[in-house]
């Protein structure tokens, strides 16, 4: 079952439905009435102009009060977050940087693996190359 409510309705359906009946009257467009309407008042640019002044001026104190009262509090966080970040990346570094503060084993160990390193990737690339 359909809905008739979905139909589309036809052209002509349309047309005699948007038609003025008998006793209405077609609306008047009064040029005049609608240029008195659109008139720039003084008084009310004026009261308009003051009112967005006093706006943008209490907004910006309002704003300026605000950064005063939380930047110190923002900075001292920051400043928190930045050290305790140093901490903890120092630690791990500072036992790193001790190793290889000594002189012969870190070293040697450190061209062994580069070495065992670059060997791998050179059978890795040949294995790659020829197939194997």
């Amino acid at each position: 079952m359909s809905d008739p409510r979905n139909e589309l309705l036809d052209e002509t359906t349309l047309r005699r439905a948007l038609r003025l009946e008998a006793d209405e009257r077609a609306p008047l467009f009064d040029p005049a009435a609608i240029t008195a309407a659109a008139r720039v008042r003084p008084r009310m640019v004026l009261v308009s102009a003051f009112a967005a002044l006093a706006v943008g001026i209490v907004g910006a104190v309002a704003v300026w009060s605000a950064v005063a009262y939380f930047l110190p509090t923002l900075v001292a966080d920051a400043f928190d977050l930045g050290l305790g970040t140093l901490a903890f990346v120092a630690v791990p570094l500072s036992a790193i940087w001790s190793v290889v503060q000594q002189p012969v084993v870190p070293l040697s160990l450190v061209v062994a693996i580069a070495i065992a390193t670059l060997y791998e990737l050179r059978e890795l690339s040949f294995a790659r190359a020829y197939g194997r």
